[in-house]
């Protein structure tokens, strides 16, 4: 996992992952997409976070 999956399971802060298999691709968020069959315009290859506190 990532430092910052870590940090998210350490913090006990509710999260999703959706996992898919990766190869050397030019084009990391098309091929996320393409993996994961969703439309590219709602694959972001960043974390995002949301909190009340």
């Amino acid at each position: 996992m990532t430092p910052a999956i870590n940090l998210l399971k350490k913090l006990k802060i509710p999260h999703r992952l959706y996992p898919y298999e990766c190869e050397a691709h030019d084009d990391f968020g098309k091929h996320a997409a393409t993996q994961l069959g969703l439309p590219e315009a709602q694959v972001f290859k960043t974390l995002l976070a949301h909190h009340d506190k």
